[in-house]
Parts: C-alpha cells; structure tokens; sequence
C-alpha cells in the first residue's frame, strides 16, 4: 500500500504540475487577460509579419452588433491602421456565436518577436428592447510567427 500510495501522490503532483504549464516549455507562449464578454479563441490567434488574426466568441448571452475594433500594439506604440471584422461593423453576432479580426496593418514582427496588443472591442447590446454600448478591453501577448 505505501508505493501504491507514492505513485499516487507523484501522478497527482505531474497531472497538477502539467495543468500549469511546466512542462509546456516552447509550446504556444500566447497569453490572453482582461476580456470579459468577447472572449478570444486563442488556436485561432496569429501574428505574421504585419498581418494579425483571432477569432473571438461573443460570451455576452445575448445579440451584439459591432461597432469598433482597435488593435494598438503597446511594446512600440504603433497601432493596426486598418482592422476588419467578419462579419463587418454594423452586423450581429449571436450569443455564443464567434466573428474574426483581421488585420494587414500591424506593425511587423519577426518570427519568435514579442507583440503585446491591446485590443479594444466596441459593440451594442439590446436587451429588453434597449439599446446599450459596451467596450471589452485586453490583452494578447504572443511571439510572432513565420510564415
């Protein structure tokens, strides 16, 4: 019983240890804080070049239409000039369902350089027959990627 007990307590510790992130040294070193309603799906965040793509899901539990996105950089200070949703500003998206950022615009980074890009989401809410706006504001810290 006492090595039973050991090799439990040992798988316990790794299964604990591997949940955050030990063992993930070099694997998908993309952080995402700070989102509330909008929340980004990260398989889907990439970053080549000038080029920056993520997919969001709109967590809110209800239907929003999207007035503005705003990619800003904050490691140089420069900002994504254009960014483009899908669907495009002005169209819903459903609870639960998802729409993609993308952007040809960012300032360009190397494959493996850092990029910290605060991304602020502006968006209209309806419930009740009543029409809010809303801002969800975070930040995805990654490495560029090559192509």
């Amino acid at each position: 019983m006492t090595y039973g007990w050991a090799i439990l307590v040992v798988m316990i510790v790794g299964v604990v240890l591997w949940q955050l992130g030990v063992f993930n040294v070099g694997q998908g070193n993309l952080v995402t804080t700070g989102f509330v309603k909008m929340q980004p799906l990260t398989p889907s965040v990439a970053y080549r070049n000038q080029n920056f793509t993520a997919s969001f899901t709109n967590a809110l539990g209800t239907t929003i239409k999207l007035n503005n996105v705003t990619l800003n950089e904050s490691i140089n200070r420069n900002i994504c000039t254009t960014v483009t949703p899908n669907p495009s500003f002005g169209n819903s998206v459903k609870a639960g369902g998802t729409f993609t950022v993308v952007s040809a615009t960012c300032p360009a980074k190397a494959d493996g350089e850092s990029y910290d890009l605060v991304v602020i989401i502006q968006y209209t809410a309806t419930m009740g027959g009543i029409s809010t706006n809303h801002t969800d504001t975070g930040h995805i810290k990654g490495q560029g990627e090559a192509y």
